[in-house]
């Protein structure tokens, strides 16, 4: 497992939660762990689509069980959610209508980290939607 930074580069402390939160802070997954989640998140099952139903306007978005439900300017819809510990975060990105998902993770977490993940995750989406266009 890799350190985390804080965006003064100061090395974070590991925190290790016991197991009675669940997953919280103490979850650690793989590369093919992710990729496993992400297909599981674009299959046609009941209990996904319903992850994914609208339940309260935010904003211009909405949000459902735990996901932020969006369009991006080529009016399509995906759906983002965003995780932190001390000195990581990560952004993943559902995009149904192009079967799939890009999930983004760093070692750093600072006061712009959040900003530059959903900048990037947005540029890439962005990216993938050209790429199938042409």
């Amino acid at each position: 497992m890799e350190p985390g930074y804080n965006n003064n580069g100061r090395l974070m402390p590991f925190v290790s939660l016991d197991n009675s939160f669940g997953a919280e802070g103490s979850i650690k997954s793989t590369t093919p762990d992710m990729i496993n989640y992400i297909k599981f998140q674009l299959e046609k099952d009941k209990y996904v689509e319903e992850s994914f139903s609208k339940k309260y306007k935010l904003g211009e978005n909405w949000v459902g069980y735990f996901w932020r439900i969006e369009k991006n300017d080529d009016n399509v819809e995906y759906y983002r959610h965003h995780g932190a510990s001390f000195g990581t975060q990560n952004m993943l990105y559902i995009v149904p209508e192009y079967n799939s998902g890009i999930h983004i993770i760093t070692n750093v977490s600072g006061q712009s980290t959040y900003k530059n993940l959903t900048n990037a995750g947005n540029r890439l989406i962005k990216n993938l939607i050209r790429k199938n266009i042409n």
